[in-house]
């Protein structure tokens, strides 16, 4: 087998894992997951898009201590990402960073999302047309009463997100 088939088998065998991976975690684990968890699911999609972008993307987690055993819905950071992909990585030429990180300030557990990339206007990431961010705009008002999101994009400066849910409302939900 020449190096070339065997990198494409290779990089076919890491996209099945983490496919599956993906899909075992939505499947189990009832509605909700730690945040480690969800971390780890974030991890395999960064992995897929690796493989998409190559040299043109990389990522970094930064998961406190203080807030990886915390329970959040599941599938709640994802939708946020994959926005930091459509508005900030994928119209780049150049190298793209993403970065998700989660930590307990002021408390409340912080999940943030960025990317470095080439961000968008603020109307582009508007929620009516943005099927992901308003479902996670809505499953935070339906399960914590003051949780927050906020997202910040304009042309130039990459995209962020930054959920905020009292530590004691996760406790209570």
């Amino acid at each position: 087998m020449s190096r070339r088939a065997c990198s494409e088998k290779d990089a076919l065998e890491s996209s099945l894992h983490a496919l599956r991976d993906m899909l075992r975690y939505t499947l189990e684990h009832g509605q909700r997951a730690s945040v480690s968890e969800e971390f780890a699911f974030l991890e395999q999609y960064c992995r897929l898009q690796k493989l998409r972008f190559g040299d043109r993307f990389s990522y970094e987690f930064d998961l406190a201590e203080g807030a990886a055993g915390l329970p959040i819905p599941k599938l709640l950071a994802q939708p946020l990402l994959e926005n930091a992909f459509i508005h900030g990585i994928e119209p780049s030429t150049r190298p793209c960073l993403a970065r998700i990180s989660a930590r307990v300030e002021r408390s409340s557990l912080v999940l943030e999302v960025e990317a470095d990339g080439v961000g968008c206007e603020a109307s582009a990431i508007d929620e009516r047309k943005r099927i992901g961010i308003g479902n996670v705009r809505e499953r935070l008002s339906l399960l914590y009463a003051t949780a927050s999101l906020e997202l910040d994009s304009a042309p130039g400066t990459g995209f962020r997100a930054r959920i905020a849910i009292p530590l004691a409302e996760l406790e209570g939900a």
